[in-house]
């Protein structure tokens, strides 16, 4: 009987040598990346010994080009499920939403009709809401069971894959690397519908929680806190209903508490994700640590540990940033969701607790259990928001660390270590472009590095000045938030619960504060790089008109530094607006609303009868008024400033085309190019931003110039470096088409 199989690398050649010499009979087939050969059945002894050898290599071989193929499958799959979270968000969401809804209030329904006093009434209502509760319960099952399958499925391929690796791998060897490959796509692929499977990501991750003594506290930790939660679940349904209907009451508290549950179990899952990426972080840590010592030392393989350890931390912080724009992508609304509950719970609870304390006509036993329940309550709200913020806050701490570090390293070695000061080089770039955190929670991502240039600077008083004003915003922030509660107050027992919830809602906008303090600081050090060109392109321009008028190619090599320079700052621009849209935007129509009431409050108290009364009134809403102006006029300045050195930038750029083209000749790529991209990208905030379509007047001015001067080259080197520059950058902004007709016009 014959004998078939797949083979590949060795023993390939072992059978094509052996063909050639008539040892083993055999035919080859190609297939794929692999060959199948067939053996006749009268062959020799060494054909036998082959032929052992070859099952088991086809059994392998057949194996390895299954589990490629199913590798791919599975990844082709998440990625559609990925493909359907990024499209039907929002849909799925709105959806769990409606179902938790109906059936909270069918449940309700249920136990209103339950307590109905006639028999008939209670009979109707009852098989109506059983009918309505059986439809509903039945649209939820429905849309959560394929979802759950496939959890189910994801758990029996895990399983699958592991007896597999038992059967294929020999002991002491490592795993073939499309099994290996298939295992690393099941741990970092997950595919789950975004509000249900929590998240996709990092889930991997979390097994790294049991790994040593730190992150086992963590994990007690959270164990804990579930635990609360389910103390809380069964001593707030018993302690609040225990009148006659406690029954219908009890069940649609325990529905709602259980909802609550889900959500805490959604909390916990994103603490462990923090603590994971946390724990990433300082791994990094640690080896720029170890990398510090060995720098000190001076040891011999200095040089190659250093550049190894600088590409493997730089590797694994761009891993670590990667992963937290994509949490934030899938989750960032799911993390507001979070925030806005923790910030409704704390006040409501702090102003249940104060009401309670200013009635003292409550009977004593249930004056005390009520009040105790409430401390209790507040005090697992309060540690609920530390424990989600706490993990993020730590990664900003093991960031701050990184740079330390980075700096240690920097001061230790020596600038004739070319490799060293380059591996150092791309890790910084990397700490000033990525931050790894969590939004909305973490600030502003793209150019919150930006602001450590602010301290190294303190004798200047145009570079202090936006600091001292934000600092003065804050100032009378505070100021305001001391003095407001006592304007209004004439009842001494509500005293106490309108001063605890302004206190909480004014911590709230105090945050909103610090956003808009570091919302403007990045702004003013934006503008920073648009005033360095504006006053690079006045130098360049009187050196033009002077006696020590520089070369051609002096000029064309500067514009084209300067072209760059421009590019980067605006996508900087781009990339601000594009991560903080929507905070802007949201402090933007804050501010304006306050503006609008504060407004209306201070027409309203100049109607005060009482003059003691108005003037207090009156005072109080002209310093919020002002405030609020101040706020508006410190958050538009900065890219108001922006637009005022750009078109001075445009003004620049004319006078030197006209100074140096010759009259009769076009204007030189280099300024055409530069013109281009002042008129394409313009340095504006997203929701301010005007229009950009009729900036295209201002070509006029260029028009009108190339009729004036004209200029010739000087260099032929110059020309060669200033074209590539210019098809590149026009490549990036106009496309290919404009490199065609540039190449067209010198042709």
């Amino acid at each position: 009987m014959d004998v078939s199989g797949l083979v590949t690398g060795a023993l390939l050649l072992v059978l094509r040598v052996s063909k050639v010499f008539g040892l083993a009979p055999v035919t080859f087939t190609r297939v794929d990346n692999a060959y199948r050969i067939t053996l006749s059945s009268s062959v020799s002894y060494y054909g036998y010994a082959l032929v052992g050898i070859l099952y088991k290599k086809s059994v392998h071989t057949d194996t390895l080009i299954t589990l490629r193929v199913l590798s791919k499958a599975y990844t082709a799959s998440c990625e559609l499920i990925m493909q359907y979270n990024t499209t039907e968000n929002l849909t799925a969401m709105v959806l769990f939403v409606m179902y938790t809804i109906q059936l909270t209030f069918t449940i309700k329904n249920f136990a209103t009709g339950l307590g109905a006093s006639d028999l008939k009434q209670r009979a109707e209502a009852c098989s109506g809401e059983v009918v309505w509760l059986i439809f509903h319960t039945v649209r939820a099952v429905s849309f959560i069971e394929p979802w759950y399958q496939i959890s189910r499925e994801m758990m029996t391929i895990n399983k699958e894959l592991g007896q597999v690796a038992q059967s294929v791998t020999s002991i002491g060897e490592e795993m073939p690397m499309e099994l290996n490959t298939f295992c690393s796509q099941t741990m970092i692929n997950k595919p789950n519908l975004t509000p249900f499977g929590c998240f996709t990501v990092t889930r991997s991750q979390l097994g790294e929680l049991s790994d040593d003594k730190k992150n086992k506290s963590r994990f007690i930790i959270v164990m804990f806190y579930v635990g609360v939660r389910s103390f809380f679940l069964c001593m707030g349904t018993l302690l609040r209903y225990q009148e006659t209907d406690s029954i219908q009451r009890f069940l649609m508290h325990t529905f709602v508490e259980a909802h609550h549950l889900l959500i805490s179990l959604l909390e916990i899952q994103m603490i462990c994700i923090g603590y994971a990426v946390q724990r990433t972080l300082n791994s990094i840590v640690q080896e720029l640590s170890k990398l510090r010592s060995h720098v000190h030392r001076d040891q011999r393989d200095r040089a190659f540990y250093s550049l190894s350890s600088l590409q493997t931390s730089a590797k694994t912080f761009t891993d670590t940033c990667e992963v937290m724009e994509r949490v934030n992508a899938c989750h960032g609304c799911l993390v507001l969701l979070f925030i806005a509950l923790y910030t409704h719970h704390i006040i409501f609870t702090a102003d249940s607790l104060a009401y309670f304390l200013t009635h003292a006509d409550i009977e004593t036993a249930k004056f005390f259990g009520k009040c105790s329940l409430d401390v209790m309550w507040l005090l697992y709200h309060i540690i609920r928001a530390v424990i989600f913020v706490h993990p993020w806050h730590g990664m900003t701490q093991e960031v701050d660390k990184i740079k330390i570090e980075l700096c240690k390293i920097l001061q230790r070695t020596s600038p004739d270590d070319i490799e060293m000061m380059w591996g150092a080089k791309v890790l910084y770039m990397e700490l000033m472009i990525k931050k790894p955190e969590l939004k909305p929670l973490g600030l502003f991502t793209v150019s919150r590095s930006l602001l450590v240039e602010i301290h190294k600077k303190t004798n200047v008083w145009a570079e202090r000045k936006g600091v001292i004003l934000v600092l003065f915003c804050i100032a009378l922030r505070l100021y305001l938030f001391n003095s407001i509660h006592f304007f209004y107050m004439k009842d001494v027992t509500k005293s106490i619960a309108l001063y605890l919830g302004s206190i909480s809602l004014d911590i709230i906008f105090l945050n909103m504060a610090l956003l808009e303090m570091s919302l403007i600081l990045v702004a003013f050090e934006i503008c920073k790089y648009f005033v360095t060109i504006k006053d690079a392109l006045i130098e360049l321009n009187k050196d033009i008109n002077s006696d020590r008028k520089p070369t051609n190619r002096d000029t064309k090599l500067l514009l084209c530094k300067l072209n760059k320079a421009y590019t980067e700052s605006c996508e900087v621009v781009m990339r601000y607006n594009l991560s903080d849209n929507l905070t802007t935007m949201l402090i933007l129509f804050i501010i304006i609303l306050q503006l609008t009431f504060t407004l209306k409050n201070f027409t309203v108290t100049l109607g005060i009868a009482d003059t003691h009364e108005r003037a207090y009134a009156s005072i109080h809403e002209a310093m919020w008024l002002c405030y609020h102006i101040l706020r508006a006029v410190m958050f538009i300045e900065p890219w108001n400033k922006m637009s005022t050195e750009v078109g001075i930038i445009k003004r620049q750029l004319v006078d030197i085309a006209r100074s140096v083209t010759p009259y009769g000749e076009e204007i030189s790529p280099e300024l055409q190019t530069f013109y281009l991209q002042l008129t394409t990208n313009y340095p504006d905030l997203t929701p301010m931003g005007c229009f950009k379509v009729t900036r295209s007047q201002l070509e006029e001015d260029l028009h009108d110039a190339n009729k004036e001067k004209n200029d010739d080259y000087e260099s032929d080197e110059a020309e060669t470096f200033c074209l590539e520059c210019t098809e590149s950058y026009s490549l990036s902004i106009l496309g290919e088409e404009w490199v065609q007709v540039m190449g067209t016009h010198k042709m």
